[in-house]
């Protein structure tokens, strides 16, 4: 009995050691797996950790872009109000060249009117003055033709007058001197 106890035991040994060598071996094989799973796990939280960094990298610069872009943005804003002020500027000022040429056609145009008036008024005199000249002309002309005969009239009435003062003076002369004459024969 005790052989059969220690065979028994021999036996149970053996199973156990069996058991345990089994169970070793599929702990070994779960540790195998499970530091497989544990490197890869550790190279995925490596590759994780340089993916966040990546990503740190790649967020830190899309946020310089992003600041980049805003000041980019802000000074385009400025570039564009700046434009529309001065468009706006240059407008007024067209606006102006515009009314000023206007104004500026309004007045030739006026003052045409006004020079072809003052040229038809200047034409009208010129006739007016050339009608009054050729008057005057024909006026001088029967004025010269009028004085010409009335100094021939008075030419011939004075040498008329003159020659009967002439003839007078001729005749009170020759009294005078046959009356010197005839004073002296009494003397």
């Amino acid at each position: 009995m005790k052989d059969d106890q220690l065979q028994g035991l021999h036996v149970n040994h053996k199973l156990e050691t069996q058991a345990l060598s089994e169970e070793l071996r599929k702990m070994k094989i779960h540790l195998k797996e499970t530091e497989t799973l544990f490197d890869a796990a550790q190279r995925g939280v490596t590759d994780a950790e340089e993916m966040a960094d990546q990503k740190k990298e790649e967020v830190s610069r899309l946020e310089k872009e992003l600041e980049q872009s805003k000041n980019l943005a802000r000074e385009e804003e400025e570039k564009r109000v700046k434009a529309i002020t001065l468009l706006k500027t240059v407008r007024q000022k067209l606006v102006k060249a515009e009314k000023d040429r206007d104004d500026v056609c309004k007045e030739m145009a006026t003052m045409r009117e006004r020079e072809k008036g003052n040229k038809d008024k200047d034409q009208a005199e010129k006739l007016r003055l050339l009608r009054d000249l050729d008057l005057s002309a024909q006026e001088i002309s029967a004025l010269r033709t009028q004085f010409e005969k009335d100094l021939a009239a008075t030419r011939e009435c004075f040498e008329q007058d003159v020659s009967t003062l002439k003839g007078e003076h001729e005749l009170d002369l020759a009294s005078a001197k046959v009356a010197i004459s005839f004073s002296n024969l009494f003397i």
